[in-house]
């Protein structure tokens, strides 16, 4: 027998389902967790009359594009503004897999979104154990007439899921359970029927047409009358089912718009600090979520008159957090020194100083100065009512916490982390070399450090049969020292260039200190060596390169020959104990700007590049050293000396001691009553000191 097809459009809200999330998928570092979002399982609906609703798995049957673009994770579907959005569907983990829906979600951090982190603690928890997908259907086939309920079943052959949400509901939601919106899309039911032959009556018993007193021919006891009479009956039941399923449909955004005006008010009572009481007694009165706005205002106004302010909801501290961050970033931008930051962070001594920096603006971006100073005041919960240019900026500099003048304003703040992010970021790019060729040390204060460079036994003594095994004397070592210091300056920002947008404190002058800190513990590092005419600072009563200590090489112009003549006047060195020798190796050459291509050409040339070039000598100081620094401040004691060192890391000669090993400078803020603006002091605290003279050899060159 042949089918037809019956097929009626209708307007179909967007619907949900409740699955299961999987709490043993938990990633607490990445704040997934895997779900699953379906199971096809059937529904009872009422939109188009009552019928069962199944979810085709087949991938045909199901638009999964948005669902794998990052879909939103949702508080329980409520989506009135983003601040709903609780998380996100990681793009590309939605898939059917058999029977099932699956996919990972990933929540907000903390820090952006506390409901979020409510959300997610809770299914950490195994306390919110189910998520409800929302979705669409387009096309709808009927596969049965249903069973004993005469209910019959459509499959959903053609839908798309578009979002996810955590639920406290764990049974199916039924018919009727619809999301918060009011959207509605069209769906086609698809009805298709078996065409029965037309049949020929057949032959019955005259008796049965003989008169009985009844009309044959359309009266009360006909078969049109009685068909008349079922569908009237039946238009009043699907009547009596559209009219219980728009109640459903009505209770159940009824109750949403309840929740959502509850869930508001609190949010309001617990950001103005105003209690659960409170909270409870406009609920309670049906205020709406505005009225409630206004009485914590009032409320505010009441227990401190003082305070010219309004109700700004925002999550405290993590706002002010976001504040600094965002605007930081704007800062560094405009200065022209956002590069700066990308660079610097690219230098592993002082990475970790830029590790909370971020490098977008954000909703901050465009802000002019005295914007980014009334967004400091009004986020402390006053209004700057009549306030301008430099009165405005005084105010923003001028407005603390809650703990009055003890704490730093967050313009203050902002300003500060500015200047030292530059202040750093330039400190970290300077064109310094100390690092190349001395040692790193660490010490605890300011008190002066002690170093220890012990002896060694030598090798062990002789035993005879039947000798006494003597007792080995403990060698001394030596000892050296290192006292740090302080080096600072103060710059001065004034209330009218913030006033005027003047952004020479960011782009000149923290930029160019930060240059100048890095020269200054360059500047301290070389005076180590050129002291007492290039021989090095004093170390005991002799300067550090001495006959008496063995460091002083071949005489002559710089040739393979007098390097290779350096090369073995270290090795020989000896332990304190002058027990062992130290087998130590050249791995720096350092020396003036004259000689830097020089040292260059020997160290990489396979043939001695001097006079015996042509005759194919071998280079004997090939690859001799690691690393080549030549420097002017070197130059400026004398164009043919230089040096040949040991690697600093392993056996460092010279070495910059910071304290706790912040190599970094500081900045600190302050407000005086003697300058018109915000004053920082930069601030550096390191010592130099020469540790040992084995690591180390001299060559006067010609």
């Amino acid at each position: 027998m042949a089918q037809r097809s019956q097929a009626t459009t209708v307007e179909l809200p967007r619907l949900t389902r409740v699955a299961q999330i999987l709490p043993k998928t938990l990633n607490d570092e990445m704040r997934t967790v895997d779900v699953v979002w379906t199971t096809g399982a059937a529904v009872l609906r009422g939109y188009f009359s009552q019928y069962w609703e199944k979810l085709s798995l087949d991938p045909k049957a199901v638009r999964m594009k948005r669902l794998n673009n990052g879909a939103p994770l949702l508080n329980a579907h409520y989506a009135g503004d983003a601040c709903c959005v609780i998380g996100v569907v990681e793009p590309g983990t939605a898939m059917l897999e058999g029977k099932r829906g699956i996919a990972t979600v990933r929540f907000a951090k903390a820090e952006d979104s506390p409901e979020a982190d409510q959300i997610y603690r809770l299914v950490k928890d195994g306390i919110v154990q189910n998520v409800s997908v929302g979705y669409q259907t387009y096309e709808m086939t009927k596969v049965s007439d249903g069973g004993a309920d005469k209910i019959p079943i459509y499959e959903a052959t053609d839908w798309e899921p578009y979002e996810l949400s955590p639920v406290p509901t764990g049974a199916d939601d039924g018919a009727g359970f619809r999301a918060a919106g009011a959207e509605r899309m069209k769906c086609t039911f698809i009805t298709r029927q078996q065409e029965t032959p037309i049949m020929k009556p057949k032959p019955t018993d005259p008796a049965a047409n003989e008169d009985d007193g009844t009309d044959n021919t359309g009266g009360h006891g006909s078969e049109p009358a009685a068909a008349a009479t079922r569908s009237a009956l039946n238009a009043r039941l699907e009547n009596a089912k559209a009219l219980e399923a728009a109640r459903i449909a009505a209770a159940e955004d009824a109750r949403i718009l309840e929740r959502t005006r509850q869930l508001g008010i609190r949010q309001i009572a617990e950001q103005a600090s105003l209690g659960g009481s409170w909270a409870d007694d406009l609920i309670e009165a049906d205020c709406t979520v505005e009225q409630a706005r206004e009485a914590a205002f009032k409320a505010m106004v009441r227990n401190d008159p003082g305070i010219e302010s309004h109700v700004r909801i925002t999550p405290g501290d993590d706002a002010r957090d976001k504040f600094v961050r965002g605007a930081t970033a704007w800062l560094i931008e405009r200065s022209g020194h956002a590069n700066t930051i990308i660079e610097a962070r690219k230098v592993a001594r002082l990475a970790h100083n830029f590790n909370d920096m971020s490098t977008d603006p954000g909703e901050f971006r465009g802000m002019r100065m005295v914007d980014l100073a009334r967004y400091a005041i009004e986020l402390r919960g006053r209004v700057p009512k009549g306030l301008h240019g430099e009165a405005l900026i005084r105010a923003a500099l001028q407005t603390r916490g809650d703990q009055g003048f003890n704490t730093t304003s967050d313009f203050s703040i902002l300003l500060e982390t500015a200047v030292n992010k530059i202040f750093i970021g330039q400190y970290a790019l300077a064109p310094v070399t100390w690092p190349m060729w001395a040692g790193r040390k660490s010490v605890q204060d300011f008190r002066t450090s002690t170093f220890y460079r012990p002896g060694t036994f030598g090798v062990l003594d002789s035993v005879g049969e039947a000798g006494e095994i003597k007792h080995k004397n403990i060698p001394d070592g030596e000892k050296r020292t290192i006292t740090p210091g302080t080096k600072a300056n103060i710059i001065g920002i004034t209330r009218r260039a913030l006033a005027n947008d003047d952004l020479g404190a960011f782009q000149n002058l923290a930029s160019g200190l930060g240059l100048a800190a890095a020269l200054t513990v360059e500047s301290d590092a070389f005076a180590m060596v050129t002291a007492n005419s290039g021989l090095g600072l004093s170390y005991d009563a002799n300067p550090l390169f001495h006959t008496s200590r063995s460091n002083i090489g071949p005489t002559g112009a710089m040739s393979p020959a007098t390097l290779d003549g350096g090369r073995a006047v270290m090795a020989k060195q000896k332990d304190p104990s002058a027990n062992q020798f130290l087998a130590l190796r050249p791995a720096v050459w350092l020396g003036p700007v004259e000689l830097g291509g020089t040292a260059k050409q020997f160290n990489s040339s396979t043939t001695d590049p001097t006079d015996n070039k042509a005759q194919g000598v071998a280079n004997k100081v090939l690859n001799l050293f690691q690393t080549i620094v030549d420097s002017p401040y070197l130059s400026a004691q004398s164009s043919t000396r230089h040096y040949l060192l040991a690697d600093p890391m392993l056996y460092p000669v010279f070495a910059v001691g910071f304290i706790d090993g912040q190599e970094a400078p500081r900045i600190e803020t302050e407000q005086s009553f003697g300058f018109d603006g915000i004053q920082m002091k930069v601030i550096l605290d390191y010592g130099t000191a020469a540790l040992d003279f084995r690591g180390a050899v001299t060559l006067a060159g010609q």
